[in-house]
């Protein structure tokens, strides 16, 4: 599994990963974006979850638990079991 200290070096190299395969660098500032918030006041967080309000943490319980997972295993070097991404989804 790669740590931490794997990362991608530059910038260049995250730009030609096949995930963005489909992006075009050149004129992705031409381009609208696919969503633009509507603020009330330059101050206006409401898109943000309130981290002091119980209800809004309990939607990460489970990302907490894979990544307390994800790190114990990394620490112990074992392999990432797959099933440590079911239900995993990405928006």
């Amino acid at each position: 599994m790669a740590g931490r200290n794997a990362r991608f070096p530059d910038f260049k190299t995250v730009q030609s990963h096949a995930y963005f395969a489909e992006i075009d660098w050149n004129d992705l500032r031409s381009k609208d974006p696919p969503f633009v918030p509507e603020l009330d006041s330059e101050t206006d967080a409401g898109y943000f979850d309130d981290f002091s309000n119980e209800a809004d943490m309990a939607k990460y319980k489970e990302v907490h638990d894979k990544q307390a997972a994800l790190e114990g295993m990394a620490e112990r070097g074992e392999k990432m079991n797959k099933s440590a991404f079911l239900g995993f989804t990405f928006k």
